[in-house]
């Protein structure tokens, strides 16, 4: 009886032992995706490995390079092995890897050995972008060949490799405000899918769909997770001669916004002008000061100095019927002044973002 006392109590311990050794915990995973969790499971095993005959890593760099390379050939789970324990940091994969929506871990420890067990949910651009750099989508899978073939008709369509970089970045930027429907609630991690071949989308499908195409026209890109007027978001920046802009196509994209006219206030940035209603860890992101690839520069927008330079840019607009007129100025304006003496029957709507130093107008006219 007391042999059988001792086994009882030792077991009993074990199991103590075991659960008190077993730590879990979940985060939010990549800020503009509220639904999505990260966790992390410890524990140890007696299994034992063969040391010699495993790849370790040994720094948070290799771990990333390792998920990047597991993301890019389309698998879900991968095993890596390392002598730091601590070395799996689920809040810190997030905010280094975008794209990267779910990540879970179990991690078995045997002498200085640690097993990381990592299972993975990203964003399609990972395989689909490297499927067309490598020119081989023999990796993706049928929803994916679907999303690879429509970026490639896409491209075909409205780019063309005689055209400059920010003129290609303007004909996507264009073309997805112009195709897809901001939709709050959509259901799924298939956010580039959802905005290219359904046309409905939340923040993360305009910006995964713009980082691909910059992926395939080979302009430099990253995203950037933040918020705008507090609420969570992701938009992307571009690297054009050097010199870094930010582009948020959602924001081009309002929801009450009007289907004729296409919105450039968010195209090509600073962080001085965008910092305005977005914020963001500035320090994870290259500086964006220059405007020579802004819309108003490229656009070639007059800039109206006074009232009778507003009358004149209107009425002529009005006079030649066009869609809309664009332009910029640095003092205050009553754009409804400008139509005083326009006896011409129409109506119209307009909008002004405040940037740094100036404020960008758009009339849109319906005759």
């Amino acid at each position: 009886m007391r042999n059988n006392l001792k086994k009882s109590h030792n077991l009993y311990s074990y199991i103590c032992m075991l659960a008190i050794s077993l730590s879990c915990f979940s985060l939010t995973a990549c800020s503009y995706l509220s639904s999505e969790k990260l966790s992390f499971i410890s524990g140890n095993t007696n299994n034992k490995e063969d040391d010699n005959n495993i790849d370790l890593i040994t720094t948070q760099e290799d771990l990333i390079e390792k998920l990047v390379y597991t993301m890019q050939h389309n698998n879900t789970t991968c095993t890596l092995y390392t002598p730091v324990s601590n070395l799996f940091n689920a809040e810190e994969l997030i905010n280094s890897l975008p794209g990267l929506t779910q990540i879970e871990c179990v991690q078995k420890s045997s002498g200085i050995i640690t097993e990381l067990n990592i299972t993975l949910s990203f964003w399609d651009n990972y395989p689909v972008s490297y499927a067309f750099k490598n020119n081989d989508t023999s990796l993706l899978n049928e929803r994916q060949l679907t999303l690879y073939d429509s970026y490639i008709n896409t491209l075909a369509q409205i780019t063309s490799p005689d055209n400059t970089q920010w003129q290609n970045e303007l004909a996507i930027h264009d073309y997805l405000v112009s195709h897809i429907t901001y939709t709050d609630g959509i259901p799924g991690n298939s956010y580039a899918y959802n905005a290219m071949i359904d046309g409905t989308a939340v923040c993360s499908g305009y910006a995964e769909s713009f980082k691909t195409f910059m992926d395939f026209l080979d302009i430099e890109n990253i995203t950037v997770s933040g918020t705008a007027r507090g609420e969570k978001h992701i938009w992307n920046m571009v690297c054009l001669d050097g010199e870094w802009y930010h582009t948020d196509v959602t924001w081009d994209d309002p929801v009450n916004g009007r289907e004729d006219y296409i919105e450039h206030a968010y195209f090509n940035i600073t962080d001085n002008d965008i910092s305005l209603d977005h914020s963001w860890e500035y320090s994870s992101t290259p500086a964006a000061s220059a405007d020579i690839y802004s819309y108003k520069s490229i656009g070639g927008l007059e800039n109206i100095a006074d009232i009778s330079a507003l009358n004149s840019i209107v009425t002529s607009a009005v006079n030649r019927r066009e869609p809309f007129v664009e332009f910029t100025s640095s003092i205050p304006l009553d754009v409804t002044d400008a139509f005083t003496n326009i006896n011409t029957n129409l109506t119209y709507y307009y909008k002004n973002t405040v940037r740094n130093g100036y404020t960008l107008y758009s009339i849109i006219f319906s005759y």
